[in-house]
């Protein structure tokens, strides 16, 4: 079964090249836990933690990984302001 993300990839051959550029960028450039907090309001725990988190999202898409690794609950406490 391909999912909804897979397959909009699929269908769009522009857009997942863009997709996999976006991606290969924020995992290059490595954002801290406290940037990717901001726009996204994921808190992450550390840095290896957000940088597993991107790999396997982008293996998901465009890889062989089954399933992505789920973004941490809200329910984790955000960085100290």
């Amino acid at each position: 079964m391909v999912s909804m993300e897979r397959a909009i990839l699929a269908n769009d051959p522009t857009y997942a090249a863009m997709m996999r550029e976006a991606l290969d960028y924020v995992i290059a450039r490595r954002p801290t836990p406290s940037e990717w907090y901001d726009p996204t309001d994921a808190w992450f725990d550390n840095q290896r933690e957000l940088d597993e988190y991107l790999r396997a999202f982008r293996d998901y898409l465009f890889g062989n990984r089954s399933e992505p690794i789920p973004p941490p609950s809200n329910n984790r406490l955000p960085p100290r302001a």
